[in-house]
């Protein structure tokens, strides 16, 4: 796997986009930039356009103009209001239903967003373009009517309008659980395939991976520690390769997903070169982002995690909802089969006799684990939810087979997996009927935990 991944410059601007794209501030702001600027291309097209020569239809008088574009203005406004009502009611009941963590695929919906800035957009123009309209007695007795601008005006009144139905439909939809996991599910294959794009099995590849990662130096090295609390959303390998100098090594203590305290240890480096530690410090920081919360751009397990969310609370007393839970573990296995279908980063990176360790490194058990382990430990008292995360762990094995891009780490997991689950089904309260057809699901799928 290539260790260029941008450097610091591309971790602080990936950073700025996924904060962009997580909020419900940018997209409508750009909008009404925007609007800003075709107002004032529209009402200088308007000043240079004589009006006899416009078509009748979009010819009107400056008391008319005035009425409309009053209207206009103050049933956009009130529009947005609906349109921000409703999403903020979205973000309720998906943080009580789901998860709080699920919030982010509402606040970064770009549907959603275009839809405030549309209407906000309608809301401006109509303002801007109504400050223009003067009668013969104002202004000098200098009439100006923008026929033009009054009639886009419309046009954009007519589209806040639709705007409106369209977000309540959008609302309606995104509320069902089927939607929220579908699109959790897109944007956490999204990052699999941007983070992890070798396939598991490479033609002529017969190397033992993590087999055989070399000891770090056996001396103390240079402890970097964290400048600030946070969760790891970022590293990147090639900033810190080229940080260090050539016969250098180090050691990243952490990885994208964990939360590190102030002052904790960053990194470890061990160098020759006593000069080079100046400014080591402030240079292996900014190979890392850190920030408040967990988000998606290198941290797949988080994926899992907002997935797994849902499913634990259709598993909750207060919801016990297994059918959900069902769908969930299914598009759970997606994810999981893409995961295991490619090369994950290796925990010892060589390059330009530079060396880095990653012992933290998630490996392809790691996160198979993640994935079931809370559910199946919550689904004991279920069984057909058991039987769920069998048929998903079958269906995995079979499609890494199928593709011939089964590895024996990842075939150990799913084994790992699926004796944890019939442990969990012999502890079950089940009546014994109910057991057997679990565990015969082992037999019909032709399962062999030796295979």
């Amino acid at each position: 796997m290539s260790w260029r991944d941008g450097g610091g410059l591309a971790i602080r601007l990936r950073a700025l986009v996924d904060r962009f794209r997580t909020s419900l501030f940018g997209v409508p702001v750009l909008w009404i930039v925007a609007t800003i600027v075709v107002s004032r291309l529209i009402i200088e097209l308007d000043s240079s356009v004589d009006p006899v020569s416009l078509p009748p239809i979009i010819v009107t008088t400056v008391d008319s103009a005035r009425a409309i574009l009053s209207a206009i203005a103050s049933g956009t406004i009130t529009a947005a209001s609906v349109v921000f009502s409703l999403t903020l009611v979205a973000i309720q009941l998906s943080s009580s239903a789901y998860s709080s963590r699920v919030l982010r695929i509402f606040l970064r919906d770009p549907f959603q967003q275009n839809m405030i800035g549309l209407v906000l957009g309608a809301f401006v123009f109509s303002v801007l373009v109504l400050r223009e309209v003067r009668g013969p007695v104002e202004e000098g007795g200098a009439p100006y009517l923008p026929s033009i601008a009054v009639a886009v005006a419309i046009v954009f009144a007519l589209a806040a309008l639709l705007a409106l139905l369209a977000s309540i439909n959008h609302t309606a939809q995104q509320l069902r659980v089927s939607t929220v996991s579908r699109e959790l599910t897109r944007q956490a294959l999204t990052v699999v395939r941007e983070r992890y794009r070798e396939p598991a099995v490479l033609p002529g590849d017969d190397s033992p991976g993590d087999l055989h990662v070399p000891n770090v130096p056996a001396s103390p090295g240079t402890v970097i520690t964290v400048g600030r609390s946070g969760w790891v959303q970022q590293v990147s390998l090639q900033a810190l390769l080229e940080t260090i100098e050539p016969h250098d090594a180090l050691r990243i203590e952490v990885a994208a997903g964990m939360y590190v305290y102030a002052e904790a240890p960053l990194v470890t480096v061990w160098t020759a070169d006593a000069d080079g530690l100046v400014g080591l410090e402030r240079r292996v920081r900014e190979a890392f982002g850190i920030g408040d919360q967990r988000t998606l751009q290198q941290d797949v397990g988080f994926g899992l995690v907002m997935l797994e969310d849902i499913a634990l609370r259709a598993l909750s007393p207060g919801i016990n909802d297994p059918n959900t839970a069902h769908a969930v573990v299914a598009q759970m296995g997606e994810l999981v089969l893409e995961i295991l279908s490619r090369k994950l980063p290796a925990r010892f990176v060589a390059a330009d006799d530079r060396r880095v360790f990653r012992p933290f490194q998630a490996t392809h058990d790691d996160l198979v684990h993640q994935a079931f382990d809370q559910i199946r430990t919550c689904a004991r008292p279920l069984p057909t939810v058991l039987a769920s995360i069998l048929l998903a762990l079958q269906a995995i094995r079979t499609e890494l087979l199928r593709r011939g891009l089964a590895t024996e780490p990842a075939m150990a997991a799913l084994r790992d997996q699926a004796a944890a689950v019939v442990a969990e089904v012999e502890l079950c309260g089940a009546i014994e009927a109910d057991k057997a057809r679990v565990l015969d699901l082992l037999d019909r799928a032709a399962w062999r935990f030796d295979a």
